[in-house]
């Protein structure tokens, strides 16, 4: 089985030796955004976590995250242009998605690419309202870099028209409480481990499917 954990950790994670810090490369978390400000920072591949460093990781939501990892997991796999009602009135399809629930790294847990993690020396910022610009404090403070030129981390889920629309996904969800507990429950961990840590910004509310 294709091993996503070597994967990522091999080509995607970067370093900065004089600041002593690395960015964990976490996919559908702000990953492309992450990667692009950060190189441009002065950081550079990092094929192996150094546990002396600060760890900078980006989490998100981990249903809509999956959602969002989901819908791109599976247009790539249909022939282009392919209608939405094929996928909707497909309700065997349909039931292994979201019985599946991991197809590949998109939708793996978080948890997953923290294995190797030293939580107490890293820093946490969590995907919302307010993500943008605590990192961007985050790296004046830090690295005396503007960030602010840079585009904005989205949160949309559309690519030249293509993907199929990750709101369909959170339709189907909301309304087929089995789909709705079996993906809970594969996720339980990634929401127990966001309660319990500390985020470099502020965090309200409470997540959308996930009652404590």
């Amino acid at each position: 089985m294709f091993d996503f954990f070597e994967e990522y950790k091999l080509n995607s994670n970067l370093k900065h030796a004089r600041f002593q810090h690395q960015y964990l490369h976490i996919p559908v978390c702000a990953s492309s955004w992450g990667k692009t400000i950060f190189t441009a920072t002065g950081f550079e591949s990092n094929s192996t976590l150094n546990q002396d460093y600060t760890t900078v990781v980006f989490l998100k939501d981990p249903i809509d995250r999956w959602l969002s990892g989901l819908a791109t997991w599976l247009t790539y796999r249909l022939p282009q242009h392919t209608p939405l009602t094929s996928v909707r009135d497909n309700s065997a399809l349909l039931d292994v998605l979201f019985d599946t629930v991991r197809q590949d790294d998109h939708t793996e847990r978080q948890l997953f690419f923290l294995q190797n993690v030293d939580v107490s020396r890293a820093k946490f910022f969590l995907i919302n309202d307010t993500f943008n610009e605590s990192v961007s404090q985050y790296f004046i403070q830090n690295f005396s870099t503007d960030i602010s030129n840079y585009p904005k981390e989205n949160q949309t889920t559309l690519q030249g028209g293509k993907l199929i629309p990750k709101q369909y996904f959170r339709s189907v969800l909301e309304s087929t409480p089995q789909y709705l507990d079996r993906v809970l429950q594969f996720f339980q961990g990634d929401y127990q481990f966001l309660q319990k840590i500390s985020f470099e910004n502020p965090v309200t509310g409470k997540y959308q499917y996930y009652n404590i």
